[in-house]
C-alpha cells in the first residue's frame, strides 16, 4: 500500500510551513536516531512456484540491514537505530557491538528548500549473485524534508515497497547515554499490525497503550495512591540503555510480553531547564510489527 498523495503532502508541509531555507548537505550533520516503519493492510503475494534466479542478497544484523531486508522484501517493518551524517553527503554507522563509526551505509543530498533525498545501503554485508560473484548490496531510496534547523528529518521510501517511513531525530545526549537517561513516569502509545493467520489475506490492527515508571533498568508500577484505575494499562518489565542512546526493553502488560528496541531523542517533557528524553520504540517479531512513542 503506497502513501497517498494527501499523506505525502502533509508530511512535507509539516517541515516547510515555517518557510525555512537550507544551505546544503552541511545542514544535516552529526548523530541521528532512526525509526523506520511500514504498515500494510494486505500481505505480500506468495512467491511463484518456480522462482526466477536472483541475487542471493545478504543482510547484516544491524539497524540498516534489518531495514533493508524488510523494505526490499515488502514485509512489515519496525526498526530503530543510529546513523551519523558527515555533512558532505555520506551516511556512516558503527559495526555490530562497536561504538566507533567507520562503515559507509548510504548517501544523502539536502536542497535549498530543505527537501532532501537519501539512500540506505548495507555496507556491513557482502552480497553474492547467482553465480557466486560479489555484487552491490540491496539499497532503498527515500525523499523527504529536513526540519527544525537540521534537528529532524521525515522521509518516505520511493520505488519498490514504497510504504516505508523513516524518521530521524537528534539523540537526547550529544555525548553518551546511561541507564538514568530513561527515568520517571512515562505514558506510551504504539500502533501497528498483526499478520495473524499466514493463510489470511488481510492483516489485523494492533495497538499498545499504557504507563510505566522507569527506574534503574526496571519498569515499575506507580507508587501507592497513584495507581491507575485502569490496571490493564499498567506496564512492568525491564530495559537497558546503551551509551549510543539506543536500547532494548521487555514490556509486560495484561499478561502479554513485548520485546522492543528503542532510541532516546530530544523532545521530551521539560522541567525548567531540564528536558527528559522522548522514547521512540519499535516492536518486531514473527507476527507483530509496531512503532510507538513515550513521553
Amino acid at each position: 500500500m503506497k502513501p497517498t498523495p494527501v499523506a505525502a503532502a502533509a508530511l512535507l508541509y509539516c517541515g516547510l510551513a515555517s518557510g525555512q531555507t537550507c544551505s546544503g548537505n552541511q545542514d544535516f550533520q552529526g548523530a541521528y536516531m532512526m525509526v523506520a516503519s511500514r504498515i500494510s493492510a494486505t500481505k505480500a503475494p506468495p512467491a511463484p512456484a518456480v522462482p526466477t534466479p536472483a541475487p542471493a542478497l545478504r543482510f547484516s544484523n544491524t539497524a540498516v540491514g534489518r531495514i533493508l531486508e524488510r523494505a526490499t522484501g515488502q514485509r512489515p517493518l519496525a526498526v530503530t537505530g543510529r546513523i551519523t551524517s558527515d555533512g558532505l553527503g555520506n551516511l556512516l554507522a558503527a559495526p555490530p557491538d562497536a561504538t566507533y563509526v567507520t562503515t559507509r551505509v548510504g548517501t544523502y543530498r539536502v536542497n535549498e528548500d530543505c527537501t532532501m533525498s537519501l539512500t540506505l545501503a548495507d555496507g556491513f554485508a557482502a552480497n553474492l549473485n547467482f553465480f557466486g560473484d560479489v555484487v552491490p548490496g540491496a539499497s532503498a531510496s527515500f525523499q523527504g524534508v529536513l526540519q527544525d534547523r537540521g534537528n529532524e528529518a521525515s522521509l518516505v521510501q520511493t520505488g519498490q515497497g514504497s510504504e516505508t517511513i523513516l524518521r530521524l531525530d537528534r539523540p537526547i545526549s550529544a555525548q553518551s547515554c546511561v541507564t538514568s537517561s530513561l527515568s520517571g513516569a512515562y505514558g506510551i502509545v504504539a500502533a501497528g499490525i498483526d499478520t495473524g493467520d499466514p493463510a489470511a489475506p488481510e492483516t489485523l490492527p494492533v495497538s499498545l497503550l499504557g504507563r510505566f515508571v522507569a527506574e534503574n533498568g526496571v519498569f515499575k508500577l506507580d507508587t501507592p495512591g497513584l495507581e491507575s484505575p485502569q490496571p490493564r494499562r499498567q506496564i512492568t518489565g525491564s530495559y537497558r540503555v546503551e551509551a549510543d542512546c539506543t536500547g532494548t526493553a521487555r514490556m509486560v502488560q495484561d499478561g502479554k510480553t513485548y520485546n522492543a528496541d528503542f532510541v532516546l531523542v530530544r523532545g521530551g517533557v521539560s522541567f525548567g531547564a531540564f528536558q527528559r528524553a522522548e522514547l521512540r520504540f519499535a516492536i518486531q517479531d514473527a507476527r507483530v510489527s509496531m512503532t510507538g512513542v513515550g513521553r
